[in-house]
């Protein structure tokens, strides 16, 4: 299962994009935290406790912003979608579970004024609203300053090996702007989570093979003749990335599959005929 994970500074619109992509069908943790309410019917997280936090146990990442800690446990992650997180987070998240396939959605807007703003708009108390995003913002900026750097570097090498795909949206805070990227990562996932079963079914057609070291794997072999091994997640971004090995790999399913016995009839039939 592909899992995305939304980070961005405070006030972006994260939560938005949350519920637009919960619209369409998505899943979303709600992460456990212990910082009271911004407003009285803020869903957003599982409001607990200091003295019950400390009895949660298998955590999947922690993070103490202002603080305030924010976590959720691995079978939470395991089951849905969509994680809101923190770089901080994520890390431990990655190293926690490094198995997994993880696709980062980047949320920023075009300028702290714009974050400031929404964030103080959507509050109950907005003097005391404006003090939280202030210290929040700051408490924030060197390590969302040093994830942005990572981002913006080509190779991105400071990444975890887990994380399979990134895509930045830049929220103008513009509805239609937001509906059509939201519309965009439903169709990715749509189409990961169809091309995941396929190549589940091209294992057992024989069309690719389980590596010999971790059989849960799929067996790559690099042009040097070298072996990897990579997730049916991880593999499914490779694939589907890699147009000629793509279309090789859709010749032989379409080949062995039972699902076109139908239509190969036919047209060995066709063939026969002329």
């Amino acid at each position: 299962m592909l899992h995305y994970l939304i980070i961005g500074r405070t006030g972006v619109g994260k939560d938005y994009l949350v519920k637009l992509l919960e619209d369409r069908g998505m899943t979303s943790v709600k992460s456990y935290t212990t910082r009271p309410k911004s407003y009285e019917t803020e869903n957003s997280h599982i409001f607990i406790t200091a003295d019950e936090a400390v009895t949660m146990t298998n955590r999947a990442a922690t993070a103490i912003i202002n603080g305030n800690e924010y976590f959720a446990t691995i079978p939470q992650v395991e089951n849905t979608d969509i994680y809101v997180i923190d770089p901080e987070g994520m890390k431990e998240l990655t190293a926690n579970m490094p198995d997994a396939a993880f696709y980062i959605i980047y949320v920023e807007a075009t300028s702290d004024m714009d974050r400031k703003m929404h964030a103080v708009a959507r509050a109950d108390d907005k003097i005391k609203e404006e003090t939280i995003f202030d210290k929040r913002n700051e408490s924030e900026d060197a390590m969302f300053s040093e994830f942005e750097n990572t981002l913006r570097h080509i190779y991105r090498a400071d990444l975890p090996s887990c994380i399979i795909g990134v895509d930045i949206f830049e929220n103008v805070y513009d509805k239609e702007a937001a509906e059509h990227f939201a519309d965009t990562i439903a169709g990715h996932k749509q189409f990961h989570d169809m091309m995941e079963k396929i190549i589940r079914e091209g294992l057992e057609l024989g069309i690719v093979s389980s590596s010999d070291a971790d059989p849960a794997k799929i067996r790559i072999v690099k042009k040097d003749g070298s072996e990897n091994a990579a997730s049916i997640d991880r593999f499914t971004e490779i694939l589907t990335g890699n147009p000629h090995g793509m279309s090789d790999f859709m010749k032989a399913y379409i080949y062995k599959s039972s699902r076109f016995a139908d239509i190969k009839s036919n047209t060995e039939s066709n063939t026969h005929e002329k």
